[in-house]
């Protein structure tokens, strides 16, 4: 079944599966594990197709929770969109630089973009924009302790809106 996030917990279900090496069987709305993935108890598991929700029955372990939980416990997969929303799954990495020794100077291609957008060349200056070897405009986003990152235009954007949001 689908969600907003487009999740396929069926899906998530059997990556769980492979990552842990512990085989399940479809039987009905459910997913059987053959054992328990927090516990280790046999036949004792299952994660709901439909709901993505999950249950240990074994009375001394009862861990139950939702698909996310999974997600979060185990470093799941549940694609990009979701996995930014709740923090979850694989992080995305960005390059990192060392903190340049001298402010990063324009280039031309960056600033006659910027002027045609009725960005003034002091502001490209004062914020470092630039552009990469494809022309493309570059926001330098700086880290007091990592140093630098370079991220293109969309991915600026996509901080920014998280900050944002």
């Amino acid at each position: 079944m689908m969600n907003s996030f487009n999740i396929d917990y069926t899906e998530v279900a059997f990556n769980l599966s492979r990552q842990t090496g512990i085989r399940c069987n479809p039987h009905g709305k459910e997913l059987l594990f053959q054992k328990c993935p927090y516990c280790g108890k046999a036949k004792k598991f299952s994660i709901n197709k439909d709901t993505g929700q999950f249950q240990c029955f074994r009375a001394s372990c009862g861990t139950k929770g939702n698909i996310y939980k999974l997600a979060e416990d185990f470093n799941l997969d549940l694609g990009r969109d979701a996995n930014e929303y709740f923090g979850v799954g694989p992080r995305r990495q960005y390059r990192i630089f060392k903190k340049p020794e001298e402010p990063i100077e324009p280039k031309d291609a960056a600033v006659e973009y910027m002027a045609s957008r009725g960005i003034m060349k002091d502001v490209i200056q004062k914020y470092q924009i630039t552009a990469d070897e494809e022309g493309h405009i570059v926001f330098p986003f700086i880290d007091g302790q990592r140093g630098t990152a370079s991220l293109s235009c969309s991915e600026w954007l996509s901080v920014i809106l998280r900050m944002i949001l």
